[in-house]
Order: C-alpha cells, then sequence, then structure tokens
C-alpha cells in the first residue's frame, strides 16, 4: 500500500472515529443510560438482583464490617465527587457508575446510603428549603398569629385510653381502630371508605424527651444522655402520631382514614437500608385496596435543632411541619407536578389558619414512592427535639387543614 493511500484509509478511520464519538455523546444527552436501566425497566431487574446488589455493597460500605476490594490505605486521599466528597477506589469501575446511575448511591462514599435514605440528609435546613410564613433558620417561637388566631386544640383526641409516660395508649395498638390487613398491618379509622392514607417509612423516629422519659420510668437513675432518637415501642415513635392525626381526622371531622402500622424499619430488617422498598409495597397495597384514597402521607419527623423545628402559635408551642415533594428527575414519576400542587395548595392553607407552622415545600431528585398515586408527599413534622405535646399539637394543627382540604374538594 503506498504512503498516500495509507494516509487517506487513517483519515477516514479517524474521521469515522471522531463521528461515532459524537454520535455517542448525541445519543448519551437525547437518550441518558439511566432511562435505560431504570427501576421500571426489564434491563434493571436483570442487573440489579439482590445478588449484584450485595456483590456491590460488600465492596463499597466498609461500616458494615465489609472491605472495599479497591480501596486505597487508611488515610490516602482519592478522588472527589462533584460535591467535593472523597470518592473511593470501588466506585470508578463500571459496576459503581452504573449503580450510581440507577439509584442515586455512590458505592464507596456511605453518606450517599444515609442520603437514599434519609430525605434532608444532604439539607442545609436554609437555603435549599423555600419558607413559607417565616425563614426555615428563624428563632423559636418566630410564628406570629394572625388578629383572633387560636392555636391548635389542646389534649388529646376524644376516645383517647390511658397514657404511658410516652404519652399514648398503654397497649399500644388503638382501640377504636379496626385490623383490615395483617400483613402490612392495616387499620381503619372512622369507616371502611377512607379518604386519607397515612404510612411511616421511617416509623421508629422517635424523639428525645419522650425517649429520655420511657427510659427515667423504668429507672429514675438512668443515663439519658446518650440515648438516640429511635424506637421501636409504637407509643413514642411515629406510629403513635400517625395514629393521632387518624383518630383526630375521624373523630373530630368524620374523615375516614386509614393507617399502616407497620414498623418498615424495623432492626430485624436492615433497619433504614431497604425501608423504602418495604413502604413502597405497603403505599401500592393501600392504593389497590381502597381506591377512595384521595391524600396520602409519608410521616416522618426531622433531625435539625428544635430551634428550626418549633413555632408558637396564639401560645401553643407546636413542632413546625416541612413538606417534601420528589420530582421525576432520577426516576418516573408522573405524579409529581400533582404532588408539588397539592403541597402547596397545604401548606397555603396551614399558614392562613396557623401562621408560621409551615416550614415550606422541599422538592428533591429523589422519588420517595410518591409516583404510587396523586397526592402522595413526605411531611416531616418536628423533629428529635420536640416533644410529643408539641407534635400533638402539631398534628391537630395539620388535621384542620387536612379536613378543610377535603371539604373543599379535588
Amino acid at each position: 500500500m503506498s504512503f498516500s493511500r495509507r494516509q487517506r484509509v487513517q483519515q477516514s478511520v479517524y474521521r469515522w472515529g471522531v463521528l461515532g464519538l459524537l454520535a455517542l455523546i448525541l445519543f448519551g444527552i437525547v437518550f441518558p443510560l439511566q432511562t435505560l436501566v431504570s427501576r421500571e425497566n426489564s434491563l434493571s431487574r436483570v442487573l440489579l438482583t439482590s445478588r449484584n446488589c450485595r456483590a456491590m455493597l460488600s465492596q463499597a460500605v466498609p461500616f458494615l464490617g465489609l472491605h472495599l476490594e479497591t480501596g486505597g490505605l487508611p488515610g490516602e486521599v482519592g478522588d472527589t465527587d462533584s460535591a467535593g466528597a472523597e470518592v473511593s477506589g470501588a466506585s470508578r469501575g463500571i459496576l459503581g457508575w452504573l449503580f450510581g446511575a440507577v439509584t442515586g448511591v455512590s458505592p464507596g462514599t456511605p453518606s450517599s446510603f444515609l442520603s437514599a435514605n434519609l430525605p434532608l440528609a444532604r439539607s442545609s435546613y436554609a437555603g435549599a428549603i423555600f419558607a413559607s410564613g417565616r425563614e426555615a433558620s428563624g428563632p423559636e417561637g418566630s410564628g406570629t398569629p394572625g388578629s383572633g388566631q387560636t392555636g391548635p386544640g389542646g389534649g388529646l383526641s376524644p376516645g383517647t385510653e390511658p397514657e404511658t409516660p410516652g404519652g399514648a395508649p398503654a397497649t399500644g395498638v388503638p382501640s377504636d381502630a379496626v385490623l383490615d390487613d395483617q400483613t402490612a398491618k392495616l387499620y381503619l379509622y372512622g369507616g371502611t371508605q377512607p379518604i386519607v392514607a397515612i404510612v411511616h417509612t421511617h416509623g421508629s423516629e422517635s424523639f428525645l424527651p419522650a425517649v429520655a422519659a420511657m427510659a427515667q420510668a423504668k429507672d429514675p437513675g438512668a443515663d439519658t444522655s446518650g440515648l438516640d432518637s429511635f424506637s421501636s415501642d409504637n407509643s413514642v415513635n411515629m406510629l403513635r402520631v400517625g395514629e393521632e392525626l387518624a383518630r383526630y381526622l375521624a373523630v373530630n371531622y368524620g374523615i375516614a382514614c386509614v393507617q399502616s402500622r407497620r414498623l418498615h424499619d424495623a432492626q430485624s430488617d436492615g433497619f433504614r437500608l431497604g425501608a423504602y422498598e418495604r413502604s413502597l409495597e405497603t403505599m401500592t397495597e393501600i392504593a389497590r385496596r381502597y381506591p377512595s384514597v384521595k391524600i396520602m402521607l409519608d410521616l416522618h419527623r426531622d433531625a435539625p435543632s428544635r430551634d428550626k423545628t418549633t413555632v408558637v402559635i396564639a401560645g401553643v408551642r407546636t413542632a413546625a411541619i416541612c413538606s417534601i415533594v420528589g420530582t421525576d428527575k432520577q426516576l418516573d414519576n408522573p405524579d409529581w407536578q400533582t404532588n408539588y400542587d397539592f403541597a402547596r395548595r397545604l401548606v397555603a392553607a396551614m399558614e392562613q389558619k396557623y401562621p408560621g407552622i409551615s416550614r415550606g415545600i422541599l422538592v428533591r431528585d429523589e422519588r420517595y414512592n410518591q409516583h404510587v398515586m396523586a397526592r402522595t408527599i413526605l411531611l416531616e413534622i418536628g423533629g428529635q427535639e420536640n416533644t410529643l405535646e408539641e407534635i400533638y399539637a402539631a398534628i391537630r394543627a395539620l388535621g384542620d387543614v387536612l379536613a378543610q382540604i377535603v371539604a373543599e374538594g379535588f
């Protein structure tokens, strides 16, 4: 082959190579790989088997007692991601990249596992939150009720049983609710055609004052300084909070509710890891079993200091409420705009009736199972430093506003 002919062949190869690369880049922009391997697709089901996920986790999560197969030595500086966080060698492989693209979790970066299961793990609690009624970082008691404004009603809902030191029925199970499904532990309040559904992805979230009170009730000399704000005792965790809301709506407004009392983050199930997968099963079953449901709420509690989660309304110290809406940026979520509109309607009604109670709406890329049905949102009720009395005040205020929305129609 002559030199000139070889040169022409090389130029042709280079030209086609450049065109092919540009075509791949364009294809990646128009059809992101993430859309091809979303959880709903068959390719995802093939790649994200339990065995493959365990294999990736075993290489990426040192705090689970496992090791990083390609990680560096202790103290060695690795790469950094777009947020400046250090990324280990395990996350640089194709499996790590693929896992991150599908799940939003970066293998080798433990904090990303927490972010995937803690809705506000990456939030600054100030700039990221669109505050309504008051700044998210405002001082405690900054809520200013309007003329003639009344605070949330005092005490528990009518029909509450004698209470434990934690402030919940001694049985731990609502006596005025009907068990309708043992598997998902679905309880009905006020009728068999519920309008409001209540679930708890992180049901074991609790409150430090309540946990400390229970510990001191068992042992007056107990050291409560190192207690965690989690509890499997359903008289002081989010299951109790959801029970109060369901009972309040049923008794005071005649609005039937269904609550799942399944602890999706039980220690025996791996605590938070996988909690959203388990709650998705419950939420899907609720939507299938009760087509009458118009509103689905996933109730959590937040974690910042009480000056950010507490407001005084007409002399009543009340826990503040933050609304979280997931978009369709990472996973398919056809109802997200409807969910966002509903959250705006809810926040506006809360601020009109109880100014200052809302910490606003936080819009996140994660889906949080909000694709199950329209008007599904996540609510953070207070924080770990709030008392149950403050939480109950917030729940009664929320109940008043939900009743107003139901009465106005959808």
